[in-house]
């Protein structure tokens, strides 16, 4: 069994890992992040490459460094594992798994793990896009699309994004637990909130 110290530190870890994913990706990606700037990328440098910082390069080589990356951070970042893929357009550039898991098994491709809460400021990014385009509002009661969950007529999706709807964290309490509580918006909810 882990200490919840180990088990923070893990979290860690696989964030960070996550976190240099998604730098690599940037990196090497973001000049053809859609199909029409791949397409235009690979034109520009001919077929079977792609655009970097540092120019034209063959996909098999920018895979190979995007390999290189992440080994590199495993050992500087001292993490446990990585696992990365980075795709250009409609195309996979590169993919990786390196290190091992808590328990000592080696990375794979098919492993999952929770990647915490590095996903809310997307979801939230995407709510704030439908908003300006009218889709929806900060404001709307989380029942016009969940009316079956407990209390979202009270719940909006601000209180949601501002982690202030009453709603435990459900990775906090487990399914078997007695001591389940009934969210509420009231603000006097469990501590951790979604």
């Amino acid at each position: 069994m882990w200490s919840a110290s180990e088990i923070k530190d893990g979290l860690w870890r696989v964030t960070v890992a996550i976190g240099i994913g998604i730098a690599v990706a940037m990196c090497l990606a973001l000049p053809a992040a859609t199909s029409a700037a791949a397409n235009e990328s690979a034109s520009r440098c001919g077929a079977g490459r792609i655009r970097t910082v540092s120019g034209c390069t063959s996909l098999a080589a920018a895979g190979l460094q995007i390999k290189r990356i992440v080994n590199q951070a495993l050992v500087k970042q001292d993490l446990r594992a990585a696992l990365v893929r980075v795709d250009v357009g409609n195309r996979t550039l590169a993919t990786a798994a390196a290190g091992e898991s808590m328990a000592g098994v080696p990375a794979n491709l098919r492993m999952h793990f929770r990647i915490g809460s590095i996903a809310i400021p997307y979801l939230i990014d995407l709510v704030l896009q439908l908003q300006d385009q009218g889709r929806l509002s900060l404001n709307d009661p989380v029942s016009k699309w969940f009316p079956d969950l407990p209390n979202t007529d009270r719940v909006t999706l601000r209180m949601l994004a501002n982690s202030t709807s009453g709603y435990p964290d459900w990775v906090q309490e487990t399914p078997r637990s007695s001591k389940r509580s009934t969210p509420t918006p009231s603000g006097n909810g469990p501590r951790r909130s979604c």
